[in-house]
């Protein structure tokens, strides 16, 4: 109701909404995806910082794709589940089979027009970036499943606040940033193994057995193997 009404729009009222959607598995139907166009997309410039990156989490949690119908997204969620990389974090229950039946999580048609409105405000606040923000955001991106659409600028952006935020990721946030970069597809600078290699080490007795078999899948797609 909050998002369908077309008066007394706030961006952090949107931002928050759909983040308790998102948390409640609410997931939205019909007319809700263009209303929340509508109300975003000219608004952008007035979203702060967190409540762009709420909204990109929440949307992106909500399971959105931008490719267009529920039959392309079930074909693309097969996909990821039949590749060899291990799932990532909160990706192991968007497929599963009950009784020989497939249960699919119910989605929502995306709009590519919100995602890079979103990514390119995010964009503006790359000198503030928290560590939070950080792995939110590159969380949030690599639910992207067409590379076109991500911003490329944005994802640089948020190695850079990495590499300065490393020493105030938990261990476990340390594995996130490092599975993103390599779902991401993105090339790591000398800098960031720099920086990192002294937090993973003091990481490693702290990590479940999944997450370092993320860890090393993460490691070896980045080429820390090939690093001096």
């Amino acid at each position: 109701q909050i998002i369908m009404t077309p008066t007394n729009f706030e961006p952090q009222t949107i931002a928050n909404t759909l983040w308790a959607m998102a948390k409640f598995k609410s997931f939205p139907e019909g007319d809700v995806l263009q209303a929340i166009k509508n109300k975003i997309v000219p608004n952008v410039d007035r979203f702060t910082m967190q409540g762009t990156t709420n909204t990109l989490w929440a949307l992106m949690k909500l399971g959105q794709h931008p490719t267009g119908n529920l039959a392309d997204s079930i074909r693309i969620r097969l996909t990821a589940q039949s590749t060899q990389s291990p799932p990532g974090p909160d990706e192991s229950n968007t497929v599963r089979v009950r009784d020989g039946l497939l249960s699919v999580r119910p989605m929502i048609r995306a709009d590519t027009e919100i995602l890079r409105a979103l990514q390119a405000r995010a964009l503006t606040f790359k000198g503030e970036f928290t560590a939070q923000t950080t792995s939110s955001l590159l969380w949030s991106l690599t639910r992207i499943r067409q590379p076109n659409i991500i911003n490329r600028q944005l994802v640089a952006a948020l190695e850079d606040s990495a590499i300065k935020n490393c020493l105030s990721f938990r261990p476990d946030t340390l594995v996130i940033i490092l599975w993103s970069l390599a779902k991401l597809q993105h090339p790591i600078s000398a800098q960031f193994f720099e920086a990192f290699a002294q937090p993973l080490s003091r990481a490693l007795p702290s990590l479940t057995e999944n997450e370092r078999i993320i860890l090393g899948w993460s490691l070896q797609i980045l080429g820390f193997q090939d690093r001096d």
